[in-house]
């Protein structure tokens, strides 16, 4: 059975004593290739939050401040939103994020939605992902904020949310939470220095070239991301989002 559905032995047992919950692909395929389960029908299936511990600790927030905004920016960075798990996640460079995810991105999360979330480090690919799961968060984020779920890359309705648009404070703290999770800082020239943040979805850079136009930002926009060149701009920028930025200019 653990090769056929190709977890481990152990995973079998979880699933057994109801301690994971089945996930859907494997339930499907259990059904769609045994003939003697074909009594479970497709739209059967029981589709749980998995948040069973925490169901009671869950809270929304009452107003888009500048927390919530600060966290949808690193969701349209490095983050990732799953319909069929309700899986919510933010994922970093294992050496280089890992004080980041860790601290920052987990307490933030607690402090928005009342739930600790995961951390888990993976070697190959050198990762740490903070994640958790919650049905009513995503459909919070989803139904409010109009935060899109699953593979981003391609999604033409990927962008910074409108309502961003209209308070300067949200739209700067979510550029702050993409520029930490999609942005870099580096030296362009022998005397000059260059902010990017980068990032392969068409309309979300078209979005947050907007974003910078709006804040009066002069920025330029190439099919892999937004950058800033200028000095006057790099500190303005560091300034008025508030980014800690090296000092090589």
């Amino acid at each position: 059975m653990a090769d056929y559905c190709r977890v481990s032995r152990s995973m079998v047992f979880f699933h057994l004593n109801e301690k994971r919950s089945l996930p859907r692909t494997i339930a499907e395929k259990l059904c769609d290739e045994n003939p003697n389960l074909n009594r479970f029908l497709k739209n059967e299936f029981y589709e749980l939050s998995f948040n069973r511990k925490n169901n009671n600790a869950i809270k929304l927030p009452e107003t888009t401040d500048e927390k919530l905004a600060e966290f949808v920016g690193e969701l349209l960075g490095d983050g990732h939103s799953g319909s069929k798990n309700y899986e919510i996640s933010v994922t970093g460079d294992r050496l280089n994020d890992s004080w980041y995810v860790k601290n920052h991105v987990a307490i933030l999360i607690e402090t928005l939605f009342g739930m600790k979330p995961s951390i888990y480090e993976q070697k190959n690919p050198g990762a740490v992902r903070c994640k958790f799961y919650s049905k009513q968060v995503l459909k919070f984020l989803v139904e409010n904020l109009g935060m899109q779920v699953g593979k981003k890359r391609y999604n033409k309705n990927l962008k910074i949310p409108p309502v961003f648009f209209d308070d300067e404070k949200l739209l700067k703290a979510c550029l702050r939470g993409l520029f930490d999770t999609d942005g870099g800082f580096y030296r362009h020239h022998k005397h000059s220095a260059i902010v990017e943040i980068c990032n392969y979805n068409d309309s979300l850079l078209k979005s947050v070239h907007e974003a910078f136009d709006k804040l009066g930002f002069k920025v330029s926009l190439h099919c892999e991301g937004i950058w800033l060149f200028r000095r006057d701009q790099i500190l303005r920028f560091s300034t008025k989002l508030g980014v800690i930025i090296q000092n090589i200019l």
